[in-house]
């Protein structure tokens, strides 16, 4: 995903290098067990992994926004379908065909990416009128 979005050979080393080998321990009531390997995912409170999480996610919020039809908030004469922040991100569903996008282009974006998902997070809230839910 660096190289997509122009990043240069050395910069994307720097962040090879910079998650290889790494190690943690953990810490229970003062007992340090560890240290053990971290062989995926990306370690929590390093700034760089948000921002590399950013990344990641951007082209999925992308296609979502592309593919979803959308709503216009307030005044705006574009519409909204996708608000991100950090590491979540909530879609607006105003069309039954767009559920069956959100089922199917997170699990394409998994396929190619082979970013793990956490299918036990998403939540659906009902809004409007009961003849549009």
């Amino acid at each position: 995903m660096l190289k997509c979005n122009g990043s240069g050979l050395k910069f994307i080393t720097l962040i090879q290098e910079t998650y290889d080998k790494v190690f943690s321990s953990v810490q229970i009531k003062g007992y340090v067990a560890g240290p053990f390997p971290i062989q995926c995912s990306m370690r929590q409170y390093c700034p760089v992994s948000k921002l590399l999480f950013a990344v990641v996610l951007n082209p999925l919020i992308h296609m979502l926004e592309r593919r979803l039809t959308g709503n216009r908030i307030v005044q705006r004469t574009t519409k909204t379908a996708v608000v991100a922040y950090a590491n979540d991100f909530t879609t607006f569903v105003t069309a039954p065909a767009d559920i069956q996008i959100i089922v199917e282009l997170p699990l394409t974006y998994k396929r190619a990416t082979g970013a793990r998902l956490n299918i036990r997070k998403p939540k659906a809230m009902a809004a409007g009128s009961r003849a549009h839910r």
